[in-house]
């Protein structure tokens, strides 16, 4: 099932990411990743290999890669498993993580609509 998550950093960098492979599943099925080209918040699909960045085609890492985030919160925020191979299991948490625009480990996620802390 999809949905959908807020990356927000103090920078002022906002974005909404589509997850999860929705109503068409079980392909794509889609987790939030960093696109270095295009220094912003991407959502790639975690069933294939390399990942890509749906905009520029560059390869992309997944926000739950340990370099993205210098120490963990302690509520999870996301937990998306594929319905292709349930090993494949990628999380997010409310920890602070590095932000594409400014490069700050100050990028919160959230599930989209939620109120901020």
């Amino acid at each position: 099932m999809g949905s959908s998550v807020t990356a927000r950093c103090t920078c002022g960098y906002e974005t909404e990411v589509s997850t999860g492979s929705g109503m068409m599943g079980p392909t794509p099925d889609y987790f939030p990743a960093h696109c270095a080209r295009c220094r912003a918040v991407v959502p790639a699909d975690i069933t294939t290999w390399p990942a890509t960045c749906r905009t520029c085609g560059e390869e992309v890492q997944f926000y739950d890669a340990r370099e993205f985030q210098m120490s963990p919160g302690s509520r999870e925020v996301l937990d998306e498993r594929t319905l292709v191979d349930p090993a494949i299991r990628h999380r997010l948490n409310d920890g602070a993580y590095l932000c594409p625009k400014c490069r700050a480990f100050e990028l919160k996620f959230e599930v989209a609509g939620r109120q901020r802390d």
